[in-house]
């Protein structure tokens, strides 16, 4: 059924009026007594918010190790074996303490710092003593991004009784963590740890070996028997064997930075090369708050698993807050000025093109609302250069619908009028959405914010004055 112009127009107007509060001024549900703003919160960068400076060092610790009388290593949690000698070895050693390590180190930290999610950040790295500055926004998420950082991720499967190395990082493909179900039917938060082709076949392997078997094994008893008994027994004072069985049970433990997470043996063989850790299920009194610690203490685990081991050893030296030269009051203000820039365009485009400036006035507001909305939604990190991107693409935007007005005026047919528009524009365009597409997928580049606005803005622009603009235009033009 075709839509009448007028009633086109209006549901466009309601669209973009709509946008524009949902934007401007948010969706409010009540929550526990209050209302509660359901749109989210703009996610500010370092220069705005403030940021979390933390550095660290290669560590100069050393670790006590225990021998017993045979020169076998005791374990931490033996208490009971004698100590025949100690000794203290340092946790990194002289020939570890190099330029290359140095190096991988602070890429693997930079890997999760990306796996993590954490859009603005800087890493220095001293390149004489490897000690690394690193600065992160402060948010909800900050604690658990700092503790996670620098452990070193150590991942060993190794024979419970000898302590022999059976698979390490090396070969692990990828690390998830997700929701599953127990054999009881509770859900449990799980890593899913995938190996390698190398991995799958040692594991295929493990799994053959690493079970529980009946072993038959002789009982010598003392029989004391008279030859009148029976034909076939042993006679008086000799023993006689007999034949009986038992449970050999042959684990593995996993480790992680010498931690032990599991000890088990395998009751099938693995063929596909993936494990599941459990990291915590629900019961009648789990919350849904202590659920969600779970999942993200396995997102954490699975970060370290993802990206490698530390080849160095690194300790904490100075974790602290460093506060934004910008207040919450300028921030509020940059907002209202940023409006009131906003309206003094509209207000020109009203008063220059009259009836046709009124409603792609409207269709301005529009777009900047839908900008506004997808910057919260794709949780966008907003910095000072964040903010003149959003700036500019507004300029751009407004060039183009000012540009659109003046063509109406020279070219009659609305279509066509619109067509060479965007055909002069997309000159403009093409260079700076692809410089933008660069910006946004070089998260080490200190202009990141302002490539992903671009991005989006660009994006946006295309799809809204398609849809949106170019359908006001023709039907006010007719």
């Amino acid at each position: 059924m075709k839509i009448n112009k007028g009633i086109r127009i209006s549901i466009i107007i309601l669209v973009v009026i709509l946008m524009s509060i949902i934007s401007f001024v948010g969706i409010y549900v009540q929550n526990q007594n209050r209302m509660e703003n359901i749109v989210p919160e703009y996610q500010w960068g370092m220069d705005i918010e403030g940021s979390r400076k933390i550095v660290v060092s290669v560590s100069d610790e050393v670790e006590e190790v225990r021998y017993d009388a045979n020169g076998n290593v005791i374990a931490d949690s033996d208490t009971t074996t004698e100590v025949a000698r100690t000794e203290e070895n340092p946790v990194n050693t002289e020939e570890s303490k190099t330029a290359e390590n140095y190096k991988k180190s602070r890429q693997i930290i930079e890997k999760r710092l990306k796996e993590m999610q954490v859009a603005d950040y800087t890493v220095r790295e001293n390149e004489e003593n490897g000690s690394l500055t690193i600065q992160i926004p402060e948010n909800d998420d900050t604690d658990m991004v700092v503790g996670n950082l620098i452990t070193v991720g150590k991942f060993e499967i190794l024979d419970d009784q000898t302590e022999e190395v059976l698979m390490t990082n090396a070969d692990i493909a990828s690390a998830t963590a997700g929701y599953g179900t127990t054999t009881s039917g509770t859900t449990a938060i799980f890593v899913n740890i995938q190996f390698n082709n190398e991995g799958k076949e040692k594991l295929r392997n493990i799994t053959q070996q690493y079970v529980e078997t009946e072993v038959q094994t002789n009982t010598v008893s003392e029989d004391t028997q008279t030859n009148e008994e029976a034909q076939n027994t042993q006679t008086n004072g000799e023993t006689a064997n007999t034949a009986d069985t038992e449970t050999q049970t042959k684990r593995i433990r996993i480790n992680i930075d010498g931690q032990t997470l599991l000890t088990t043996y395998f009751e099938e063989e693995i063929t596909d090369g993936l494990i599941q850790l459990s990291v915590g299920s629900t019961s009648s009194s789990t919350t849904t708050s202590e659920l969600q610690n779970y999942l993200i203490q396995a997102q954490a685990m699975a970060t370290i698993l993802n990206n490698g081991d530390m080849p160095l050893t690194y300790e904490m030296e100075q974790n602290k807050f460093v506060a934004s030269d910008i207040t919450p009051q300028m921030l509020q203000m940059v907002g209202y000025i940023g409006l009131i820039l906003l309206a003094v365009l509209v207000l020109y485009m009203i008063v220059r093109y009259r009836k046709e400036g009124f409603f792609l006035g409207i269709a301005l507001l529009g777009y900047v609302a839908a900008l506004l909305l997808i910057i919260r939604y794709a949780n966008v990190m907003v910095t000072i250069d964040g903010m003149l991107a959003i700036a500019l693409v507004t300029l751009v935007n407004f060039w183009f619908l000012v540009k659109l007005m003046k063509m109406g005026q020279e070219v009659e047919d609305a279509k066509i009028a619109f067509r060479k528009v965007v055909q002069h524009i997309a000159w403009v365009l093409i260079p700076i959405a692809v410089i933008a597409v660069v910006f946004t997928f070089a998260a080490w580049l200190p202009i990141f914010s302002f490539g992903m606005i671009i991005f989006w803005g660009i994006l946006l622009g295309v799809v809204y004055h398609y849809i949106l603009t170019r359908t006001l235009w023709i039907d006010i033009k007719k």
